[in-house]
């Protein structure tokens, strides 16, 4: 019997025939199974004896309908894909199965399980992976610490490139006056001395020069 109630919430009753010679029925004793992903999956789909059912916002399903006189199986996907294109693994059940598929016998009390999944592949840039809510601050702490020791080095190496580098229009050094050439000076007629070619008067004898 399929029923709803007040949170619009369908549940469905399993009813078993307890006497064989009337129409006496009566529901299957049932448990509460309540499966848990860490860390928090929002639209995980766990097969639940064939029938598909999704965890909720928090990561958690809850089936309240689960027989405790049967045979039950579930199975999870082995890699689940976030909205952003990152894909999660799945690693373990909480008693330590890592097969995805999983049989509860005939269970008598409610069934709290766990399945525990792992970042494979991410989308990320340079600061790291791009998941939603589940970036730890240790993960955030040492992606800035990386990143601010390569600004540092990039920093100082490209300062000492600069001070060692000459501009192209730094100034040549000054040199001294060097010596007169040849084409710029001129014979005293008198003592065959050197003289600048302006001059009018020999340096070493005084004679007038043409």
């Amino acid at each position: 019997m399929n029923a709803a109630d007040g949170s619009g919430i369908t549940r469905l009753t399993v009813y078993t025939k307890v006497n064989d010679n009337g129409p006496d029925w009566q529901p299957l004793p049932s448990v509460s199974l309540v499966i848990q992903t860490d860390p928090p999956l929002s639209g995980l789909e766990v097969t639940v004896d064939g029938t598909g059912v999704r965890t909720g916002s928090d990561g958690k399903l809850l089936k309240e309908d689960f027989s405790a006189t049967v045979e039950h199986v579930l199975m999870v996907p082995e890699e689940f894909v976030l909205a952003n294109g990152s894909k999660m693994a799945f690693v373990e059940w909480s008693d330590g199965s890592s097969v995805a598929k999983k049989e509860i016998s005939a269970p008598d009390r409610d069934v709290t399980l766990t399945l525990r999944y792992e970042i494979q592949e991410t989308q990320q840039g340079l600061f790291g992976p791009a998941l939603t809510g589940y970036v730890s601050w240790d993960q955030l702490t040492v992606v800035a610490v990386i990143v601010l020791a390569v600004i540092v080095v990039v920093i100082v190496t490209r300062r000492r490139r600069a001070g060692k580098a000459v501009p192209p229009y730094a100034a040549a050094p000054a040199r001294g006056p060097g010596p007169p050439s040849v084409s710029e000076t001129k014979l005293c007629s008198k003592c065959g001395a050197t003289v600048p070619r302006d001059s009018k008067f020999c340096e070493k004898c005084g004679a007038k020069l043409v």
